[in-house]
C-alpha cells in the first residue's frame, strides 16, 4: 500500500525527489532543450541574497575558513541556482535560505583545517561540519539535513540513474555553471569561459549594460541558458 508523505517540510527545505542525471531531467525539456533554449534577462537585483541571524552568522564562519575565491563562487552558485529554476523550473518550491546555506558551506570540506584532518572526501567532511555548525547555530534538524545530504551528494553529476533531492539538483547543477560561465559583478572576482561539460551546456552572453537614468550607475545583467548536450 502506497502513502503520501504529508510532512510540509519534505517540499519546505528542499526534500522532494527530482531525476539525479542531468541527461534524464533535461530530455524533451520544454524550455531547456533543442536549438533555442529559454533565456531569461536578469539583474542582479533579480537575486536578493537571504538574510537572517542564522545566514549571517554562517558566512561570517564561511568567510573566515575559505579563500576569497571559493567564498565568491559559494555566492555565484547561488544566484546560478536561483536563475535556473525561474527559468527552467519555475513550479519548483524551497526554501531560498535552506539553499543559500548549502551553496555558502558545499566547498567548506576544502578549507586547510579540514583537508588537514580527514581522510574522507571534501564533500563528507564538508556536509559533517555544515550539519554540525547549522545545529550549533540554533538551525532545525530538516534545515541542517538538507544542507548536509545536498553538500554530500552534489558531486554526483556523472551518476546516472535514481533520484537526488530538489536543493541537492539545484546545487550539483549551478556548481557546474558556477565552473564554466561568465562572471556576476559584485559578486565574483574571476572570469571564466564557457564550456560544455558533465553533459550539459551553458551559453553565457556577454552581459549587457544599463545605466539608471538618475544616477548612472551600471547594471550588470547576465543572459544564459542550460541545455543538456548531445
Amino acid at each position: 500500500m502506497s502513502s503520501t508523505n504529508t510532512d510540509p517540510n519534505v517540499a519546505f527545505y528542499g526534500f522532494s525527489p527530482v531525476a539525479r542525471d542531468p541527461d534524464v531531467l533535461f530530455d524533451g525539456h520544454p524550455t531547456a532543450s533543442g536549438d533555442n533554449p529559454k533565456q531569461d534577462l536578469f539583474t542582479i537585483e533579480n537575486f536578493p541574497l537571504p538574510d537572517s541571524s542564522l545566514v549571517r552568522d554562517v558566512k561570517a564562519f564561511v568567510k573566515n575558513e575559505l579563500d576569497e575565491q571559493t567564498f565568491n563562487h559559494s555566492n555565484r552558485v547561488y544566484v546560478y541556482g536561483v536563475a535556473l529554476t525561474k527559468t527552467h523550473f519555475p513550479h519548483w518550491s524551497y526554501d531560498y535560505e535552506t539553499y543559500y546555506l548549502a551553496c555558502l558551506l558545499h566547498d567548506i570540506g576544502t578549507a586547510e583545517k579540514y583537508l588537514a584532518t580527514t581522510k574522507m572526501s571534501f564533500e563528507f567532511k564538508g556536509a559533517i561540519v555544515a550539519r554540525e555548525l547549522i545545529f550549533s547555530l540554533g538551525g532545525v534538524e530538516d534545515q541542517a539535513d538538507s544542507v548536509c545530504d545536498a553538500i554530500v551528494r552534489h558531486q554526483d553529476i556523472f551518476v546516472k540513474g535514481g533520484n537526488i533531492t530538489m536543493i541537492g539538483q539545484i546545487l550539483q547543477l549551478s556548481t557546474v555553471l558556477g565552473m564554466s560561465i561568465v562572471s556576476i559583478p559584485r559578486l565574483t572576482l574571476d572570469h571564466a569561459s564557457s564550456s560544455r561539460q558533465h553533459g550539459m551546456s551553458s551559453q553565457p552572453h556577454s552581459p549587457t549594460t544599463d545605466r539608471d537614468n538618475n544616477n548612472s550607475v551600471p547594471k550588470e545583467r547576465l543572459v544564459w541558458a542550460l541545455c543538456p548536450r548531445y
